[in-house]
């Protein structure tokens, strides 16, 4: 699988399909099903769980580049969202919120590539300063897994650039 992290959920609209063939919200609580109404209606992540696959799960969406598996419609438990997107299989482009990573860091070993795509319009959050310590201790920072820090959108941010500047191995591009 694809690990891709996002600073927001209206990013997912933007994450590339890579070599994928669905787009998984890995999110203890979906983000997806309020932003996009869609999605509302979409089956739930977690019934992978009880033998659907990934192609019955995943749902085209307006915008987004592959049909996608949205997260659960309630708050769950981490270790059941990683086992649910476990068992779709290696064939996805996972899509994981940078605040939500400490929770599911449990994907990171399983990813074949880690990418992060921050819109420059959010400010640095604590989950961005304690991002670069998550992906080195599970080798995520290491070729050829990581695929890179992408910075998304028109803003400039001097806070974000700062917090960059302390993490070069983050290599923002």
């Amino acid at each position: 699988m694809h690990l891709v992290l996002l600073s927001h959920w209206s990013q997912l609209a933007s994450v590339p399909a890579l070599d994928g063939e669905v787009l998984v919200e890995a999110a203890l609580a979906s983000g997806l099903r309020w932003c996009l109404p869609e999605a509302s209606d979409a089956p739930d992540l977690r019934a992978a769980l009880g033998g659907a696959t990934a192609r019955e799960l995943a749902r085209p969406l307006p915008g987004v580049s592959l049909p996608t598996v949205v997260g659960p419609a309630q708050p769950t438990s981490a270790a059941l969202v990683v086992d649910a997107v476990a068992s779709l299989g290696p064939g996805a482009v996972v899509a994981v919120h940078v605040a939500e990573l400490p929770d599911l860091s449990a994907l990171l070993p399983r990813a074949r590539t880690v990418r992060v795509r921050w819109r420059r319009q959010d400010p640095p959050t604590a989950a961005l300063a304690e991002l670069p310590r998550l992906l080195a201790d599970e080798h995520c920072l290491d070729a050829p897994t990581w695929a890179g820090f992408q910075l998304v959108g028109e803003t400039e941010s001097p806070h974000l650039d700062r917090v960059l500047a302390d993490f070069p191995a983050l290599g923002a591009a």
